[in-house]
């Protein structure tokens, strides 16, 4: 398109150039691309989690506007999904209830809550508890000889599988109520307090 300068319409101005993919002006959508990272930015530090994982969230994700697509133009397999949500005004998680209710509905996929009011959700009848079953077939252990600790509910599965289920002292009350054994919190070693307590000195 002639640009507004009066050169007689050899150049082109930047920002009405079109691209190639989507035919939309380079410039608008830069723009827009730039509205949208500020806006994943505004909502991520929203995030009720700590910090680190906050940080880490924010500078390890990129937006995309179609997932599907991205996962098929890249041949991506995917193994699982995490979703974290941030509260509206009223304390509320937006969003959560309902996205909740249709993975729960959806008979081709678990979901979980890994932590911090996320939700996870994998192939239907995967967990952690199969994983652990399985490398113990592979590793010919037996189920009841191994032990496994967790502290949230997407640790349920693997804590009631393994032959010993440790809940970490920071553990919801679920995984406490589930575990063989609850050790200290993850500021006080709780794994390395629970490994001490159940597996002989001489084999640590």
């Amino acid at each position: 398109m002639p640009a507004r300068g009066g050169d007689g319409g050899r150049s082109v101005r930047s920002d009405r150039r079109i691209s190639s993919d989507k035919g939309y002006p380079y410039g608008r959508v830069h723009r827009w691309q730039r509205l949208q990272s500020d806006a994943v930015r505004k909502n991520g530090e929203r995030l009720v989690v700590p910090e680190a994982l906050k940080h880490y969230i924010l500078n390890t994700r990129k937006r995309v506007d179609d997932l599907p697509q991205f996962i098929r133009d890249n041949h991506l397999k995917v193994q699982k999904m995490t979703l974290n949500f941030y509260p509206d005004e009223n304390g509320v998680f937006k969003d959560r209830a309902e996205v909740k209710n249709y993975l729960e509905s959806n008979p081709n996929v678990t979901s979980v809550c890994g932590g911090y009011n996320n939700l996870e959700f994998t192939r239907a009848g995967v967990n952690k508890g199969v994983a652990l079953r399985a490398l113990a077939e592979i590793l010919s252990i037996d189920p009841t000889e191994t032990m496994a600790i967790g502290d949230t509910e997407n640790d349920l599965a693997i804590i009631k599988a393994a032959g010993i289920g440790v809940a970490m002292g920071n553990a919801t009350p679920a995984v406490r109520e589930q575990a063989d054994y609850v050790t200290d919190d993850n500021e006080s070693d709780g794994v390395a307090t629970a490994m001490e307590h159940f597996i002989p000195a001489a084999i640590l």
